[in-house]
């Protein structure tokens, strides 16, 4: 059988030899947060000399990677995904957070990779995160992620 054949099921579902950064994941919630741009991931919000002045760092330009229209209706999802089911257990349901988990398999001793990606729709923080934890239940990853989010919208 052909290699390619073998590896599409699993990088389907995110797992096998696919990966992906925290990083990557928070920039890819970012975009949907944000319309379909993804922002220019940036260190560094602002920096104060010594006399007081504050400079703003070089900021990249966003990157549309969606459309408005999909970026909206992935959002609602998320938004939804929020309210009910590891949501609602996690504490979500009742806030303003948007949120998707998932669970990768590492295939390393049965090990995974807990994963939550959100942002706060409401907020005008413009803060999205994303949350890896190796071998944990998927509900710490959406708690530690909330607490986040919540913390950044305050």
């Amino acid at each position: 059988p052909d290699r390619r054949e073998e590896r599409r099921g699993p990088q389907a579902s995110g797992e096998g030899t696919l990966t992906v950064s925290p990083l990557r994941m928070a920039l890819i919630a970012a975009a949907i947060a944000n319309g379909g741009l993804m922002p220019a991931p940036r260190l560094v919000s602002q920096t104060q000399a010594a006399d007081g002045f504050q400079l703003a760092p070089a900021v990249g330009q966003p990157v549309a990677v969606l459309s408005p229209q999909l970026a909206a209706q992935i959002a609602d999802l998320m938004a939804r995904v929020s309210q009910t089911g590891i949501g609602a257990k996690s504490g979500i349901a009742g806030t303003s957070i948007a949120g998707h988990f998932a669970v990768a398999h590492t295939g390393e001793d049965n090990g995974n990779v807990a994963w939550f990606i959100g942002f706060a729709p409401s907020a005008s923080s413009g803060t999205a995160v994303a949350v890896a934890l190796e071998n944990a239940a998927p509900q710490e990853a959406v708690s530690i992620g909330v607490l986040l989010l919540l913390a950044a919208t305050r």
